[in-house]
């Protein structure tokens, strides 16, 4: 077993109970989440309006981080909004249109790829999520404030990257759409009852890291994606109606509203915090004098 997984492998139990003390007095850590199969829930909202211009972008929210917790069926919680000052919001960005598929009279498969275009420079090409950590609960209001910058919406993105997300292919290993080459080219996949929002359905993809100041702790390369790459994360959400005529918050013919909310896991490995990994030596310190005196 290598030094990484067997890291992985020990961390969560080691973190409980070394951190069990301190937790208890401001609740969990956010720089002491570690372990396999650890989930991010996160809760938001998604808008096909005021999209970036110069891109070909389609699809874009944003949202905040609820809780962290251990892998199911257990899933201890290990982190929650606003635990010790922390708070972590999300934007996701640069969604595109790469083709669809009818699966039924209603329904459809949705193949997404990364925006292109002068407007998305220089993260041209990507589904991106940004996860910023924040002091104050992220604030959504509605998509007309979104800020200048291709990532930029004020009272969500303010604050400081913890981490940054590509969206990678491998989501899917082969379509019976003829439209495009869905297999190597899409890097997000929605089952949705319409092209356009509002609409109920789920979705599901691939990522990986590749900026943030936890970007050392979540690049772990532990997913193997249908086309036999590596991916540092797993995806999936629940995509769900919030117009007026669906029992939302919308106004019905309104476009500064985010019509789809969106909610559920994303699925990472963490490996502990430097300190975290002392304590895991102080641990076995202690129980190897404790063998030595039996």
């Amino acid at each position: 077993m290598s030094y990484k997984n067997a890291l992985l492998a020990m961390s969560t139990a080691a973190v409980m109970a070394g951190l069990g003390s301190q937790a208890a007095l401001a609740g969990p850590i956010l720089d002491a989440v570690s372990g396999t199969g650890i989930e991010f829930k996160f809760s938001g909202g998604t808008t096909g309006f005021f999209t970036r211009a110069g891109t070909d972008e389609t699809t874009w929210g944003v949202g905040n981080v609820t809780t962290i917790t251990g892998p199911a069926p257990s899933a201890p919680v290990l982190w929650s909004s606003g635990n010790n000052g922390d708070y972590l919001s999300f934007m996701i960005y640069g969604i595109a249109d790469l083709s669809s598929n009818a699966t039924s009279a209603t329904s459809f498969d949705l193949y997404n790829n990364g925006a292109v275009g002068a407007g998305c420079v220089p993260l041209c090409g990507g589904i991106y999520i940004d996860i910023i950590q924040r002091t104050s609960t992220p604030t959504v209001t509605v998509p007309s404030a979104r800020g200048p910058g291709y990532n930029d919406y004020p009272g969500v993105t303010n604050g400081t990257l913890y981490l940054r997300l590509l969206m990678i292919p491998g989501i899917t290993a082969n379509d019976p759409a003829t439209a495009a080459n869905e297999a190597t080219d899409a890097t997000m996949v929605q089952h949705v009852g319409a092209l356009t929002l509002p609409t109920t359905g789920n979705g599901t993809f691939y990522a990986n890291v590749v900026d943030g100041s936890a970007a050392g702790k979540f690049d772990t390369n532990g997913f193997t994606t249908l086309l036999g790459t590596s991916a540092d994360m797993f995806g999936i959400f629940d995509l769900r109606d919030n117009s007026a005529a669906g029992g939302g918050a919308c106004p019905t013919g309104t476009t500064d509203c985010f019509l789809g909310l969106v909610r559920d896991p994303l699925v990472a490995n963490a490996i502990p915090e430097p300190g975290t990994l002392a304590l895991v030596g102080l641990a076995l310190g202690i129980l190897g004098l404790r063998r030595r005196k039996s």
